[in-house]
């Protein structure tokens, strides 16, 4: 049985700032841009419950400069994790496939909860504003 994934997108300020959701195996063969567009929708699902009001509130600021990308290009950058905990990052972009930068971004994670170990499959979103002139 395939493990459960979760996706964590990350304005890069504090840790409460985090979005994360549990995903359904379908979104790896989506673009990147679903998989943003799924993390800012606050509205409960078959895998998640609705966003605290504090969700709330990042998943709208976020929003603010995700949006403008149709009329600005650069006004979002994407970036993830690499799986090989060194701690860098690789570019993303909106229209990549999941699928194809799944080798680079997707790992195990194992935590204890209640006594017990549980796995999962993590990939862990950056996105930021874009700055003129270059990737931040």
């Amino acid at each position: 049985m395939e493990k459960p994934l979760y996706v964590t997108l990350d304005p890069g300020r504090t840790k409460s700032d985090r979005l994360v959701k549990r995903l359904n195996e379908f979104y790896k063969e989506m673009a990147f841009e679903d998989v943003v567009n799924k993390m800012l929708d606050p509205e409960a699902d078959e895998l998640n419950e609705a966003y605290t009001p504090l969700e709330k509130e990042v998943a709208l600021r976020i929003a603010q400069f995700y949006d403008q990308r149709s009329s600005t290009p650069n006004a979002a950058q994407l970036s993830a994790f690499k799986n090989d905990d060194s701690g860098e990052r690789v570019r993303l972009y909106f229209e990549d496939t999941v699928a194809d930068k799944l080798e680079t971004i997707l790992s195990l994670k194992t935590e204890e909860q209640e006594g017990q170990l549980y796995t999962y499959q993590a990939i862990h979103l950056f996105i930021n504003a874009g700055i003129a002139g270059g990737y931040r």
